[in-house]
């Protein structure tokens, strides 16, 4: 070995170690490019196979530590002698036949100055004008292009902090291909990669068809012969992916950086089979000696978790279970972590610890994976502090620990110690943000925003804070905070930009954003979603719809889009032929659209399909989708049975498997209070006819009723628990505005908080949250937050506490949707019909047209009021003004003229509440229909699944009215 000494340099921040093999000429320009930056860096050369890499050096090598090798070292070993021969505080590495742009050391020393423990890096084709070097860029580097959107971007190239290293371990050196991706996967728990577009390494690619195909068989060779995993398909199965992978690669991609309009197929063609040749060469030359570990690495590296577990298991235990060598215990504990086995993970994790107690990574996701309760995590990272000692990550976790249990001022002095010790680390500044949030002081989380945008210069604090005053409901100060946000980070204002259209009341802000950053919401799967979402959620699907047509993106990656835009807008016909045209995989898709989807395949009849979608969905390893599966399987049952002869018999329907924690209890307890709960109408027949024959039989008796259905806006009106009263003002003012537009911000709601908890107590049928909806809000409850998922947890859980306290146990309790229920089994056909005439509160003066049209309805008296500010624009609503206080006093008065038995649909927001006891007072039967009458006006105002369900299912309304001969229930509604 030969150490060339470097000359003295004035504390560099950055080391750049430069990776060469048998000292090649291009090692030369690679160390020239290093010496020719603006900032200065410490410089290893690290070489290994021979060679006089000494004469490479340009300058006589003054200023370079040199490391020879005789022997050749896989690239781990040779990073890892750089990283023990440097001294700055960040890392970087080199290759010897690539080169540094200008810059290249001061952008990765700004990136890490803003906290960034590591930090990817873009590549540059150095022949851009040329077609086969253009496609090697395309095939190897497309996702390092410096272009490509950070929600896309491949985390390699990267720089490290050097105390990575010290918690997490070097590099593994027996890895021929692959080191940094194993080292990212042991710290991705805790550090995320920071895209750094403005590092950027040029590659010299093959310049000629021939190189390119020389260059292409070695990659797969060299793939083959170290990572030989077992592939799908057959040869043309795979070069028809590599064609449409190219093809998606470069759709996200601005096309004035490449040579051709159209991808040149045969010269990728022929690459992409070059490829596969040296692949298969390479896979032979391994002759199956990779061993059970290997394996598993190489399925982790290509994110196949459950493969690589099974690997794994083979590898670190014995059949009995026996644990027998630390690192395949640790990988299992990753997979079990992302495949969200975190009980497994847990249970592996501790039995590893207390078998290699000395093991400081295995100790690490020990402390990581502790019980939820606060404490348990506290003394795992206590533990781990008092045997290694306080590195950073320790440190980290044991403030979020004491967070959780609400020691603010232990959580203080543990970010004291985290910045004392990690001065780089923005770590210990967001923790003092988390914190102020926890102390529920916003003045004092914004303040540490501010501090921390100062110190760090992080865009991300600009999103934070106007998040964070959106929420506290602060349009102005948003506003500003947006302007200053999208002068540094387009993508961040964009994320931002729903929730200051929201809080400004300017829905139009995100069709005209957009139209004028359509390509760069494109670019990114997460910013194209968000704003499909937002514009089908503000009724312009067909905005969303143009959105997604107008990227580049191809049919695969447009299917889901399109789907939820038009499952959104209720178009089921077109949404399910979409579906059947594509793979019919249900993987893309969450809960909401996966049930709106298989109504949509119920009301086009295609009951086969729907059927094989529900039992592929119980088989699936996602806990959501086999729990919707189980409801769902209810209602397929329900309806065959209801399209035959009989329903099936009253059942408990199946528990969602995810389990919604408190809300949950609280619904199970509830339950078991009342014995007229009927709480899942959606997917249980007979939970739906309790309800509507209630009704009728109120009608027919001319017995006063009221039916009144409570949200999560609703519950922000009702108590709170002691620990989240400090949200009760924000949500409630939040509300308001969406209800009634800005002036509702200074707003007295107290009296309408009374008048609601009364309505709630009088009423005679009550609609709560379900076991369908409790899943998606339960785990927000905990979080304390001020987003819009904690805000709807919280109204929730109100709902539920107040149901629990305040509500007679002979109440018929019963879903907060089921007025879309009874709309799905074809009850409002029956019912509505032969209720007499129909009196109506809404905002849609084309109402009563319309349900005479559709259900034969007669109408008589029409009581409009102003429209929820949130949809007023879309509706051709007739009355102006405010609906609180002057037409709610209006409504008193006419309201209490209702006669005896007189049926009233009421469609009025929370104020609809109230009118409901009034109308009850009055003598008559009061039906809470909400946005079931936005939706027979023509308006699908509600969220995808929501919008579904109010489609008739076929044959339901045959089915009932045979019915009446055998069931009661079913015979009053048919009358």
């Amino acid at each position: 070995m030969i150490r060339v000494p470097a000359s003295p340099v004035d504390s560099p921040l950055l080391a750049v170690i430069v990776l060469s093999l048998g000292a090649p000429p291009e090692l030369t320009d690679a160390v020239r490019s290093l010496l020719a930056q603006d900032a200065p860096a410490e410089l290893i050369v690290v070489n290994s196979g021979g060679g006089d890499s000494a004469a490479r050096l340009p300058a006589g090598g003054q200023g370079i530590r040199l490391i020879s090798v005789d022997e050749v070292l896989w690239p781990g070993a040779a990073r890892n002698l750089g990283i023990g021969a440097s001294r700055a505080p960040f890392v970087a590495f080199l290759a010897s036949d690539c080169i540094a742009e200008p810059g290249w050391v001061a952008a990765r020393i700004d990136y890490h100055l803003q906290g960034a423990s590591m930090v990817a890096s873009a590549v540059v084709n150095a022949q851009r004008g040329n077609v086969a070097a253009a496609l090697s860029h395309l095939l190897t580097y497309a996702g390092r292009d410096p272009d490509i959107h950070p929600d896309r971007a491949a985390p390699y190239g990267a720089s490290y902090a050097r105390w990575l290293f010290e918690v997490h371990g070097p590099f593994r050196e027996d890895l021929r291909v692959g080191e940094d991706t194993e080292f990212r996967l042991r710290l991705e728990a805790f550090h995320t990669p920071v895209w750094g577009p403005k590092v950027r390494t040029v590659h010299r690619n093959p310049a000629s068809l021939l190189a390119l195909l020389r260059d292409r068989y070695v990659r797969g060779r060299r793939q083959g012969q170290y990572w030989p995993l077992q592939r799908r398909g057959g040869l043309v199965q795979r070069l028809r992916r590599g064609m449409r992978a190219a093809e998606a690669d470069l759709s996200i991609l601005p096309a004035s950086a490449w040579p051709f309009v159209r991808l040149p197929r045969l010269q990728l063609g022929a690459a992409l089979f070059a490829y596969e040749l040296g692949y298969r060469s390479g896979r032979r030359q391994s002759a199956g000696g990779q061993g059970p570990e290997m394996l598993a690495l190489a399925h982790m590296m290509a994110r196949r978790w459950p493969k690589a577990l099974d690997a794994l298991r083979t590898a670190g235990q014995r059949p009995e279970g026996e644990l027998v060598r630390p690192e395949p215990t640790l990988y299992a504990v990753i997979c079990s972590s992302h495949m969200g086995a975190v009980a497994e993970a847990r249970r592996l994790a501790s039995a590893a610890v207390g078998q290699w107690p000395d093991h400081r990574g295995l100790s690490l996701h020990n402390a990581r994976l502790a019980p939820p309760d606060g404490q348990a995590a506290l003394a795992a990272w206590d533990g781990h502090i008092a045997r290694f000692g306080s590195d950073h990550d320790a440190l980290a976790g044991r403030v979020a620990a004491l967070l959780q249990l609400d020691r603010l001022d232990h959580a203080r002095a543990g970010c004291d110690a985290l910045e004392a010790a990690y001065p780089y680390s923005a770590a210990g500044a967001w923790a003092r943000v988390d914190i102020a949030l926890a102390a529920r002081e916003w003045d004092e989380a914004l303040a540490a925003l501010d501090a921390l945008h100062a110190r760090f210069g992080q865009p991300a604090a600009l999103e934070r804070k106007l998040t964070l005053l959106a929420a506290l409901d602060r349009p102005e100060a948003a506003a500003r905070a947006g302007g200053a946000l999208a002068q540094v980070d387009l993508d961040g204002y964009l994320r931002a930009a729903p929730l200051l259209a929201r809080v400004q009341g300017a829905p139009g802000l995100l069709a005209e954003l957009a139209g004028r950053h359509a390509p760069r919401i494109a670019a990114s799967d997460a910013l194209l979603a968000r704003y499909v979402g937002a514009l089908n959620s503000n009724g312009a699907a067909d905005a969303a719809l143009a959105l997604v047509e107008g990227t580049r993106l191809g049919p695969d990656q447009r299917r889901p889009l399109r789907l939820s835009s038009l499952l959104t807008a209720g178009r089921h016909a077109e949404a399910w032929e979409l579906f059947k045209r594509g793979n019919r995989s249900i993987a893309p898709y969450g809960v909401a659209t996966f049930s709106a989807l298989l109504a949509a395949g119920l009301v086009v009849g295609d009951d086969e399909t729907v059927a094989r979608l529900v039992e592929r969905a119980s088989a699936s390893a996602r806990p959501d989708l086999a729990g919707e599966a189980a409801l769902q399987r209810r209602r397929l049952s329900d309806l065959a049975a209801l399209r035959s002869q009989l329903p099936s018999p009253a059942a408990e329907p199946v528990a969602i498997a995810a389990s919604a924690g408190e809300p949950q209890r609280l619904l199970t307890q509830l339950r078991a209070t009342h014995p007229r709960a009927f709480t899942d109408p959606t997917f249980c027949l007979d939970d739906a006819l309790e309800v509507a024959a209630a009704i009728a039989t109120a009608a027919d008796r001319r017995k006063p009723l009221s039916l009144i259905r409570l949200g999560d806006g609703e519950g922000t009106l009702l108590p709170y628990r002691p620990e989240l009263q400090a949200f009760a003002p924000i949500d409630r003012r939040s509300t308001a505005v969406v209800w009634w537009g800005a002036d509702a911000r200074a707003l007295d709601v107290a009296p309408i908080a009374r008048m609601l908890e009364a309505a709630v107590r009088d009423a005679d049928i009550l609609g709560v949250p379900d076991r369908h909806r409790l899943p998606h809000a339960g785990s927000a409850v905990a979080g304390d937050g001020l987003d819009g998922a904690a805000k709807n947890a919280r109204g929730l859980l109100a709902v539920l506490d107040f149901a629990l306290a305040s509500v007679a146990p002979d109440t018929l309790l019963t879903s907060c949707h089921v007025h879309q229920s009874l709309s799905s089994w074809g009850l409002w056909d029956v019912l509505l019909p032969r209720l007499g005439p129909l009196s109506l509160v809404t905002c849609h003066g084309e109402l009563a047209p319309a349900l005479a049209a559709r259900f034969g309805a007669t109408i008589g008296t029409v009581h409009l009021v102003p429209p929820e500010r949130k949809h007023a624009g879309r509706f051709a609503s007739q009355v102006g003004g405010r609906h609180y206080p002057e037409r709610f006093e209006q409504l008193r008065h006419e309201l209490r003229r209702t006669g005896p038995g007189q049926v009233v649909l009421v469609a009025a927001g929370v104020l609809g509440k109230v009118y409901c006891q009034w109308i009850k007072a009055a003598g008559g039967v009061a039906i809470d229909v909400g946005s079931a009458a936005d939706m027979w006006a023509g308006y699908y105002t509600r969220s995808t699944d929501e919008n579904a369900s109010y489609a008739v299912l076929p044959g339901a309304v045959d089915g009932l009215r045979r019915l009446a001969r055998h069931d009661p229930r079913a015979a009053a509604i048919v009358g």
